[in-house]
């Protein structure tokens, strides 16, 4: 250890600062690579999750859409007379007698033949969605949904290393709508943008 000329006994402070900069430097350097290594870890399992979530939607709407288009919307049985897909026949019935209690005679309808044919237009839906795999789809969305659950959380638990990770944790924090997310994105940002 180098000490002071005109104190042999005390060590030279300038020169241990010196030496310890390059250390302090290295040290940083290394922690900024560490915590890119594990941001692009964690954001290569999150994008692939993510993918998979996403492709599993979007076959499930285009799924849909084919169902609706084999068997389009009865806008009537819906709006006017307030039925919901899968009702059975006696809540059909009872729904549309209550159509026929609010309404004056001139606006009544036939309550068994409205019935039938809202019955027969849920066997026809049932059908197109099963041609075209909706519930299956909709099987692999929820199957998907628990690899991007925790590939996001994991990724939000990693400090951004740069701006351009930022604007990631500023996307799905904005998306997400939780606030978890959010705290981990503001020391993000204050941390990044002060520098």
């Amino acid at each position: 250890m180098a000490t002071d000329t005109t104190n042999p006994t005390r060590p030279r402070s300038q020169a241990g600062a010196i030496a310890a900069t390059p250390i302090v430097g290295a040290e940083i350097a290394k922690a900024d690579q560490l915590g890119r290594v594990r941001w692009d870890a964690a954001f290569a399992l999150y994008r692939e999750a993510n993918s998979h979530f996403d492709e599993a939607i979007d076959r499930h709407a285009e799924a849909e859409g084919l169902a609706g288009a084999a068997c389009p919307r009865v806008d009537v049985f819906f709006d006017k007379y307030r039925l919901g897909m899968g009702m059975n026949r006696s809540r059909v019935v009872e729904n549309l007698q209550y159509y026929n209690v609010r309404n004056d005679r001139a606006n009544r309808i036939d309550v068994e033949a409205v019935a039938d044919d809202f019955m027969a237009f849920q066997e026809r839906s049932k059908a197109a969605e099963q041609r075209f795999c909706v519930g299956e789809l909709e099987e692999a969305i929820e199957a998907s949904r628990p690899a991007f659950h925790e590939t996001r959380e994991a990724l939000m638990r990693v400090s951004a290393p740069d701006t351009a990770a930022l604007l990631v944790k500023i996307e799905i924090a904005f998306c997400s709508l939780d606030t978890d997310h959010a705290d981990s994105t503001l020391v993000d940002a204050k941390r990044l943008l002060a520098a």
